[in-house]
């Protein structure tokens, strides 16, 4: 039985069962409809980014909206004329069937530059009658390569603002662009200059609910509710509703028989000897991504230490970057917190190890 998905993004039908609304959903439904601006989706990796943005293209298509998704990894090493050329075409491939092919101009074809590519958006905009708005969601954006980073993001500004006062406004303001990112898009957003910043509505995914976390447990097959409760309470306080530890969490409870045989006394003890077996020293991927920043970017440790050891702060050193990889999040008072049980426990073997003299 594997019920539970912890691997890639939950597909809006076939894993419909393993799907939480997120009020994040409805929230970018209604800005898409309301507003002109773009939208920036931030979230920490694994927190269900791309499983929202999947719902959120499904929901507008029915709308009669022409979306498109494009994952940008794997186009880092791209040159400028391949990397334009190569999003255009998913563009293009991803409005299939919504764009006016009677007057195609060959230029379309010849795509290798920022400007080109803002006289392509324009195009589509003015041959997509059918569409209300066009949709382009640009997922894993540090992905953009390098040699294009500042000119292509500075050459959606353009686009925006000409959207906002120039003689193509109705066509360039018929485009919504989604920027979703973890570390790369908070870097990106940063400073008032920020080209994306000045042209975005900033969105942050946030974490499961309590009530959303005991819902998953439906998927729990021949359990008792009164086992489903107390599995639910004890997996929310060791994840605090991190979305992949919790699917983490259910996927091991789910391959262990012995849950259906113990008692509600039992349940606690049970879910944290999975959580030292299979997770905390199980080489779990969340956790050792989380290490891996904190081995490769030194200078982390020391804010990473302060609030690990419960010093009152709201600000701190490198905390919009640790708010985006997702080692902090803020509390109901907006101090910076820990993210959850699981990750403190691992924090706690990260700094004994180095005040042992380990590496």
């Amino acid at each position: 039985m594997n019920t539970f998905k912890t691997k890639g993004p939950l597909g809006s039908d076939k894993d419909s069962h393993l799907i939480v609304n997120r009020p994040q959903l409805e929230e970018i439904i209604n800005f898409i409809a309301a507003k002109d601006g773009y939208i920036a989706l931030q979230g920490p990796r694994q927190t269900g980014k791309t499983t929202l943005l999947y719902q959120v293209q499904t929901k507008l298509h029915k709308k009669s909206y022409g979306v498109v998704y494009i994952d940008l990894q794997g186009m880092k090493s791209l040159g400028k004329e391949m990397f334009y050329q190569r999003l255009c075409d998913l563009i293009w491939t991803g409005l299939d069937g919504l764009v006016d092919m009677s007057n195609v101009p060959w230029q379309l074809q010849k795509i290798g530059d920022e400007w080109k590519f803002s006289s392509y958006l324009t195009w589509l905009s003015a041959h997509t009658p059918l569409a209300r708005k066009l949709i382009v969601i640009l997922d894993e954006i540090g992905s953009v390569p390098d040699n294009v980073y500042l000119t292509f993001f500075q050459s959606l500004l353009n686009f925006y603002n000409t959207g906002a006062q120039g003689p193509n406004r109705d066509l360039n303001r018929k485009f919504t662009i989604i920027f979703a990112g973890a570390l790369d898009l908070g870097r990106l957003l940063e400073g008032e200059n920020s080209p994306v910043r000045n042209i975005s509505e900033p969105f942050f995914l946030q974490d499961f609910s309590k009530e959303q976390v005991r819902n998953l447990t439906k998927n729990l097959e021949d359990y008792p509710r009164k086992h489903l409760d107390d599995i639910a309470a004890a997996v929310f306080s060791w994840t605090d509703g991190h979305p992949y530890l919790t699917m983490r969490l259910y996927e091991l409870v789910e391959s262990n028989s012995t849950f259906k045989d113990a008692s509600a006394a039992q349940i606690p003890e049970l879910i944290h000897q999975l959580i030292l077996s299979k997770v905390l020293y199980g080489g779990d991927n969340n956790l050792a991504h989380i290490i891996k920043h904190l081995l490769d970017e030194k200078k982390y440790k020391s804010s990473v230490y302060k609030i690990f050891n419960k010093e009152r702060r709201k600000s701190i050193a490198h905390f919009e970057d640790l708010l985006a990889i997702g080692i902090f999040k803020r509390s109901n008072d907006f101090f910076l917190i820990i993210r959850n049980r699981i990750y403190e426990e691992r924090l706690r073997a990260f700094f004994d190890q180095k005040e042992d003299g380990q590496e």
